[in-house]
């Protein structure tokens, strides 16, 4: 007795859900029956949430690592701020404005231990958490405010070879689970030093299938680059 539709301009161009990819959709909330059946649909058809959102405002990422012989500890961040302005149309006319703020923030802390004084390779264990915040504001009606977070271990592998005198090339690795159904990392970069600063290029992906209740996936990936030195040199 209770149906859900989808509802376009008639000069969208939109006629079937492929045709979203790079659209704007607005739903009711991120636990509405309205999202669960976006999420469906679009899974049937290869695609997820990232292929219909857009507007990235910033990113940062921060990593902080102390060594003590063979052990490291790592406290990796990373933050994330997202816009989406659009248009609800109800029906003919020019619609009604809804405008989104997302706000996503990761962190991960890690223990690592080295095996063997010569090795380049390091094992350890480690808890990621994510936070996800939204502000929704459709027209004059007061604003729709939600924050959801999920927590998982992870188990963590790093290996570091040197290339040459100045160059190292690095593998880091995590995949573990909890609030969500799976969460996996992986990240391959190539680092120059000079003058005690670590200079690093490479690629990183950070996929989470967070299902149950949360009824989400997250999907990070692309290049990196950075610099790192060291605050307390031996």
């Amino acid at each position: 007795r209770d149906g859900t539709a989808m509802m376009v301009h008639k000069d969208s161009g939109i006629f079937r859900i492929e045709h979203l990819r790079g659209r704007k959709v607005a739903v009711p909330n991120r636990f509405s029956n309205q999202r669960l059946l976006l999420f469906k649909v679009l899974n049937e058809r290869g695609m997820s949430f990232s292929d219909i959102l857009d507007d990235l405002n910033y990113s940062a990422q921060g990593v902080i690592e102390a060594q003590n012989g063979n052990w490291s500890v790592l406290f990796d961040n990373t933050y994330m701020s997202l816009t989406s302005d659009s248009r609800l149309h109800l029906g003919p006319g020019p619609g009604i404005e809804v405008h989104a703020d997302a706000a996503l923030w990761i962190s991960e802390l890690a223990g690592l231990y080295r095996l063997g004084d010569a090795s380049p390779y390091e094992v350890g264990a480690g808890v990621r958490y994510a936070d996800l915040r939204t502000d929704t504001h459709i027209a004059t009606l007061p604003g729709i405010h939600e924050d959801d977070s999920v927590t998982d271990g992870v188990a963590v592998g790093r290996a570091t070879w040197p290339l040459s005198e100045r160059w190292h090339f690095r593998l880091y690795a995590d995949a573990g689970t909890g609030d969500s159904d799976f969460t996996w990392q992986s990240a391959a970069t190539f680092l120059y030093t000079v003058d005690g600063w670590n200079l690093g290029m490479g690629y990183r992906i950070l996929d989470w299938d967070i299902g149950g209740k949360h009824g989400a996936d997250i999907t990070l990936e692309g290049l990196t680059f950075g610099a790192s030195f060291p605050l307390c040199p031996r």
